[in-house]
């Protein structure tokens, strides 16, 4: 968290077993904030209002097996 713009990054993440050695997990990022504005221009940036509202939105899972 950033206390200066009040901006987040969540990233909550779930595991199951589902044998021995075999795990399945899944989990995102989540960037919560002002979002970006952009300049004016020939050719607009993003111009950052907080931290992690510049972050984009990430989902992800993965299957392990140890041996």
């Amino acid at each position: 968290m950033n206390v200066g713009d009040g901006s987040v990054l969540w990233a909550p993440r779930l595991e199951y077993s589902i044998g021995q050695d075999v795990f399945v997990d899944a989990g995102a990022f989540w960037g919560w904030g002002a979002a970006p504005r952009r300049s004016g221009g020939l050719l607009p940036v993003p111009v950052p209002r907080s931290e992690f509202g510049l972050y984009a939105d990430v989902f992800f899972g993965s299957i392990r097996v140890y041996f």
